[in-house]
């Protein structure tokens, strides 16, 4: 039996909802990446074993889209539950098949609270940079900043304190960095 309390996710989700039908997981573009697939993962949510999730891959795979959301009949919002397991690895330091996820999102929300966006080109140089491979992709770089894709500078947005203001818990206050 594990001392650790169990997750609990919010009924915000529907989770509770699935009925198994799999259409999120037909729907979904990384679901054959998946050791859980996500109508299975809601089962596991059903059954109270969330637990079983914190050591799986498919929380970290997710990408976000929302295909799973749109295909549902009853609105379950796997992606939000995803993000609760991974907030909750985090937080038990159980990455063991996070890959270089956590690293990814820090530097991505640090420059939204930074700049109140993501700079691609500078994001994508941070991310290499600490992630390793710095100039593994650089042709593919290029090929996009030639194209208009990826750009080196951007403008901020006007309220950066405002949107920095977002990520304090707490006070709400802005950080001086």
């Amino acid at each position: 039996m594990s001392d650790k309390p169990k997750i609990t996710i919010d009924e915000e989700t529907c989770y509770a909802q699935c009925f198994s039908c799999a259409k999120c997981t037909s729907g979904c573009p990384v679901a054959d990446e998946m050791d859980v697939k996500p109508h299975q993962a809601m089962r596991l949510l059903q059954l109270d074993q969330a637990d079983q999730l914190i050591t799986a891959a498919s929380p970290w795979l997710c990408i976000g889209c929302q295909t799973c959301l749109g295909r549902c009949p009853n609105n379950v919002d796997i992606p939000s539950a995803f993000s609760k397991i991974r907030q909750e690895a985090i937080e038990r330091d159980q990455l063991e098949n996070a890959g270089n996820v956590p690293l990814f999102d820090d530097i991505m929300l640090a420059m939204i609270k930074r700049n109140g966006r993501v700079n691609d080109g500078l994001m994508a140089a941070k991310y290499k940079f600490k992630a390793g491979g710095l100039l593994k992709d650089w042709k593919m770089g290029l090929k996009m900043f030639k194209a208009g894709k990826m750009k080196l500078f951007m403008k901020g947005v006007k309220d950066k304190p405002g949107v920095a203001a977002l990520f304090d818990k707490n006070t709400g206050e802005v950080e001086d960095k």
